[in-house]
């Protein structure tokens, strides 16, 4: 049992509500509550319970029955590591509120001691290994009154470990606050005489001080947090760290980003200055010079207790596969069985050793086979047909066939004809990611996972998929659809999906670790609306100041009145439009024309000479009445799309009249068998919440359904921009789990939420909430805009505006609305293929689909 020791009176027993709710948790609840509590936790909640904390050192080689002292700040995240790597670990902890949380905690911990005490002075001299200060080293000044404090303690060999936030951090030049003076971009100006330290001014400290003798700096990426990588300056990242690291953004942090650290990362590794602008350093300190031990960590402590393992490069150049709790046992040997079953059938592996607690093996210098494609993609295409064949080859060599009566994989879809050989067994690790390329050979490594009487297609549908995922430029280069119909994978794709979803679901703590991903998933619209803002607050500093152009700008439109191709596009458009206001007025409903359209009412009484773009508004109880009466309004040509009457194209929640007759071929729906005419857009129009709160929580949910719909319809393509593969590949395997009628349902519903009376119509607000704003805030109008309808001219139809035109008007484009742009931003709305002589079925083919009059 843990030891608790009150040795002295506490001079910080008061703890904030923030602390004390958690304390309170902690003594009150079992340890096997306290998972409970990370889901969908709050910042600090998630900091001081997850066990990603321990990620800063469950990778650092501890000698054996080594004595550690832990210089506690918080709750004892990394408390219970420390007690399985040490024989003995005293806790120091001034407070003894936390004391006795961390004494509850860990209260199985045999080696534990919890001390107490506001100072070190009752504790014994020379006495450990490792003194570990939890507490972030902010300054110069605190870095050197604790060294000076705990210097005696360390024992000759001892090693002293901390950590330090880099002013030069990468995140903070993305403009997440200084956490030292609580503002963006102050500890970059270095305004403070003592602030936060960058590298080199850390290394001058270390270097000037005489205790020290020797020390060693590591760069946890993204920061010491929640450590995902450590570099050191013998192993830098060559090229990029997107598909190992996933930055993460608290809420309070991203009021202020300007960019985000995926942006800059690659080019700060090209340049060679990675390690200078990393947002944490790992400092080890010693009394005399001694060589560091590793090179090189990467860790998947999300994975939990079983599967959580640390890749670790060795100074000695080998590698240590290493388990991060002894639960992972099982899983370390199983590692190292499946390698010895792949050499007894032929496939190349990398050498190992089993451990105790890792499987040693040594360093393959060069590319990974992952990489070696990348290469092949951008620079020798016409080669990577020859690798994957070669791949599946090993595949298929990998294990005894059995027959398809018994396979393992169930499904309804799945025959002996299109599910190809079935393996006894399936190394579902073999793909690129797991291997190295040498002289036309591939060798494999971490085969962890197995799957018993499985299609080798399966093996090979993996590789295909997260080889296409990390390599965002193949799907131009060489589309997937080629290799799965090479390899019989069209039928069979969907069902090795689903099976995949499963399996990741099983293996990564996606819920548990919510909180995080959350706080991963940052729209770059939502950076980009932090820029306008600050472009807005500059504007208006200067809004005084006036400007007499001396040169007069000159709006030459005549000639977009001359281009064939766009006026031919503008006139299905005008024709779609005219149908449509018909329809309206037989069923007595309201709309209005928006965004660009009522821009082109009001600036040029019709369509702006360079767009191809129709967009009207509908009140919501319109909007549902038209859907309702479509089939009976619509005759052939025209066609009202919907995301359910389409399911292969996806809209975001509203709803496009097109025109069978013609071609508006949007890239993204090559292939997919929909209505693909000349369209015009049709929006609702909702009512939103008076509370800035509720209004968050609606979008956001809103947002999600959307994210969940776009892949739902496109699994295959990129299409979430705004976000890394893996979030968006984590977006694709939650939206397996729902039909995609389900998901549109919940879409309407997040979007018709019922909402309060507003104090006043004057202060009643409204929106599109049907558009996809990403993570921007979605433009509010006031609801007295819409109250009545004005005629305008729009080319040859009459046409309604809201009577709130010109705020409308402002609200989207700004007070100067009526102000031509620039001749290099008048560009036309969509970029698709059109053709307004040819129904979209020539282009896209006869399918049944297209057979049924859509």
């Amino acid at each position: 049992m843990a030891e608790l020791l009150l040795l002295e009176e506490s001079q910080d027993k008061k703890l904030n509500k923030q602390d004390e709710r958690l304390a309170s948790f902690i003594l009150e609840h079992s340890a096997e509550e306290y998972e409970e509590l990370l889901r969908n936790a709050d910042w600090d909640t998630f900091y001081q319970m997850s066990s990603l904390r321990e990620s800063i050192l469950n990778w650092y080689p501890f000698m054996e029955n080594s004595t550690i002292l832990q210089l506690s700040d918080g709750f004892g995240a990394i408390t219970g590591l420390l007690t399985r790597v040490a024989k003995k670990v005293v806790v120091l902890e001034k407070n003894e509120r936390k004391a006795l949380c961390i004494a509850k905690r860990w209260e199985n911990a045999e080696n534990l001691t919890i001390l107490t005490a506001c100072n070190t002075d009752i504790l014994s001299r020379d006495s450990f290994d490792y003194i570990i200060a939890e507490k972030v080293m902010d300054t110069s000044y605190a870095m050197n009154q604790m060294i000076e404090k705990v210097w005696p303690f360390l024992k000759e060999t001892g090693r002293l470990l901390f950590v330090c936030d880099n002013r030069f951090g990468m995140k903070y030049w993305c403009g997440v606050p200084d956490p030292l003076m609580g503002q963006p971009f102050a500890g970059i100006r270095g305004r403070s005489q003592d602030g936060m330290l960058n590298r080199q001014e850390l290394i001058d400290q270390l270097e000037r001080n005489e205790k020290v003798k020797g020390w060693k700096l590591y760069y946890p990426f993204p920061d010491h947090r929640f450590a995902q990588a450590v570099y050191t300056d013998e192993y830098l990242p060559k090229e990029s760290v997107r598909d190992r690291v996933i930055p993460y953004y608290p809420e309070k942090e991203r009021e202020s980003l300007v960019c985000l650290e995926n942006e800059i990362s690659d080019s700060l590794i090209a340049n060679g200055v990675f390690h200078v602008f990393s947002n944490s350093f790992l400092v080890e300190c010693a009394k005399k010079e001694t060589a560091a031990q590793v090179k090189f960590a990467a860790l998947s402590t999300d994975r939990g207790r079983e599967h959580g393992f640390a890749t670790i490069i060795m100074a000695d150049q080998s590698v240590q596969k290493k388990i991060l709790h002894p639960d992972g046992r099982k899983s370390l040997e199983l590692l190292h069985q499946n390698q010895q079953e792949l050499l007894q059938h032929g496939v190349c592996c990398v050498d190992e050793q089993l451990k105790m607690d890792a499987l040693e093996m040594p360093y393959v210098e060069g590319r990974s086979l992952i990489e070696h494609l990348k290469y092949l993609f951008l620079h020798q295409p016409e080669q990577v047909e020859a690798v994957m064949d070669l791949l599946y080859t090993e595949v298929l060599k990998s294990s005894e066939q059995v027959s398809f009566s018994e396979c393992k994989l169930k499904d309804d879809r799945l025959n002996e004809e299109n599910a190809g050989v079935i393996l006894k067994k399936a190394y579902i690790d073999m793909i690129p990611y797991n291997s190295f390329y040498r002289d036309g050979k591939i060798l494999f490594y971490d085969q962890e996972f197995v799957r018993e009487c499985f299609p080798a297609k399966y093996v090979l549908f993996r590789a295909l998929r997260y080889t296409y995922i990390y390599i965002s430029e193949a799907q131009q280069i060489i589309p997937v659809s080629y290799f799965q119909k090479k390899y019989g994978l069209y039928d069979v794709w969907q069902i090795f999906e689903a099976e995949e979803a499963r399996f990741v679901e099983q293996n990564r703590n996606y819920e548990l670790l919510s909180s995080f991903y959350r706080w991963s998933a940052v729209d770059t619209a939502y950076v980009d609306h932090n820029i306008e803002r600050l472009k807005k607050a500059a504007k208006e500093k200067t809004a005084h100041i006036e400007y007499l152009p001396f040169v007069r700008h000159r709006y030459d439109v005549e000639k977009y009145k001359k281009n064939v191709a766009l006026n031919a596009i503008k006139n299905v458009q005008l024709e779609l439009l005219k149908r449509f206001i018909e329809v309206c007025e037989e069923y007595d409903l309201s709309y209005c024309v928006f965004y660009g359209t009522l821009l082109g009412t009001i600036r040029h009484k019709g369509f702006v000479p360079w767009d191809d773009d129709v967009d009207v508004l509908m009140p919501r109880i319109d909007y549902d009445r038209l859907l309702q009466v479509s089939e009976e309004a619509f005759d052939k040509p025209y066609f009202l799309q919907t995301p359910e009457k389409d399911p292969e194209c996806f809209y975001g929640g509203y709803s496009k009249l097109r025109n069978g007759n013609t071609t508006g071929l949007e890239t993204r729906n090559e292939g997919k068998k929909c209505n693909q005419g000349i369209w015009i857009d049709i929006m609702p129009l909702d009512r939103i919440p008076e509370d800035e709160e509720e209004r968050e929580k609606q979008q956001k949910e809103i947002l999600f359904y959307q994210r969940l719909l776009w892949k739902k319809t496109y699994p295959d393509q990129r299409v979430l921009w705004e976000m890394d593969w893996q979030k968006e590949a984590y977006f694709e395997e939650i939206s397996r789990v729902f039909e995609r009628e389900e998901l549109c349902q919940r879409l309407h519903d997040a979007m018709v939420k019922e909402v309060k009376e507003a104090a006043s119509e004057e202060t009643a607000k409204v929106a599109v909430l049907a558009r996809y704003w990403r993570e921007k805030s979605c433009p509010q109008y006031c609801k007295k805009d819409f109250e009545f309808l004005i005629k305008r001219k729009f080319e040859t139809l009459d046409v309604y505006v809201p009577v709130g035109y010109e705020a409308c008007l402002e609200q989207e484009y700004g007070k100067d609305y009526a102000v031509y742009p620039c001749e290099a931003d008048r560009k036309p709305h969509h970029q698709a293929h059109f053709d307004v002589t040819k129904s979209y079925v020539d282009y896209i083919g006869k399918t049944e689909y297209n057979d049924l009059g859509n």
